[in-house]
């Protein structure tokens, strides 16, 4: 194993670029332990709600989800963010957190239990600090889920939908929202499908297209990531 993938992830907070050659910013500790606290805010408080997004456009964001300068906003499932020291509910699995920035920044500064996360230190703390500029969370709520199914020779990949709300964190201010219905269109022999993992990762690609879709329609002009935080859920 790499030692380098084996020191604490808290170690990161007080190293420098050094592989870089020159020192650069470093992470703010207190700044991200008050984004997370405002995204579960946000989420207890839209917990409380029972609305349903009305899916109109919303002009003037400028929101970019983009892992890199400029980065602004983060989406998060609802049910995760409720309470970012928990350990992830068991019926959601995520392939990589480190690709969700909510998730990864829990896991380090609030030692969220979970699995080991085995991104670089370097790696890490970058994405800790473009998490240290969100201004606004989506809050992704799954309201129904059929799982991948594979009936004898059949396979039916499943089904989801829910919608998505987006929080200023700032305030915790409502500012739009949108549904989404996700279904793999599919279905049939089982040829191409190596096991149920596979059929997961199959939903969770159009989970992701779906998810950036309703963005694009809702928030226009939104920077989006080519792959979403969700490898399988």
């Amino acid at each position: 194993m790499n030692p380098a993938k084996t020191l604490p992830f808290l170690a990161l907070l007080s190293m420098s670029c050094g592989s870089c050659g020159t020192a650069g910013p470093e992470v703010d500790k207190n700044i991200v332990k008050k984004k997370l606290a405002e995204i579960e805010a946000s989420a207890q408080k839209e917990t409380g709600e029972k609305r349903s997004p009305t899916n109109d456009p919303v002009e003037g964001l400028s929101l970019d989800f983009r892992r890199e300068e400029g980065l602004n906003a983060v989406w998060v499932l609802q049910e995760h963010a409720i309470d970012l020291s928990k350990k992830l509910p068991q019926k959601i699995r995520f392939q990589r957190e480190s690709n969700d920035l909510v998730l990864l920044a829990a896991k380090v500064i609030l030692k969220r239990p979970g699995a080991a996360i085995t991104t670089k230190e370097i790696v890490i703390k970058k994405r800790l600090l473009r998490f240290q500029e969100t201004r606004y969370v989506l809050l992704v709520k799954v309201k129904s889920y059929i799982p991948a199914q594979i009936l004898g020779s059949k396979v039916v990949p499943g089904r989801l939908n829910g919608n998505a709300v987006l929080y200023e964190l700032d305030g915790t201010r409502y500012l739009g929202g949108f549904s989404f219905s996700v279904k793999v269109k599919r279905t049939g022999s089982i040829k191409g499908f190596d096991n149920k993992s596979k059929i997961r990762d199959i939903l969770s690609y159009y989970f992701g297209e779906e998810l950036k879709s309703g963005i694009s329609r809702t928030f226009p002009g939104a920077k989006l990531q080519k792959i979403t935080g969700y490898a399988s859920y």
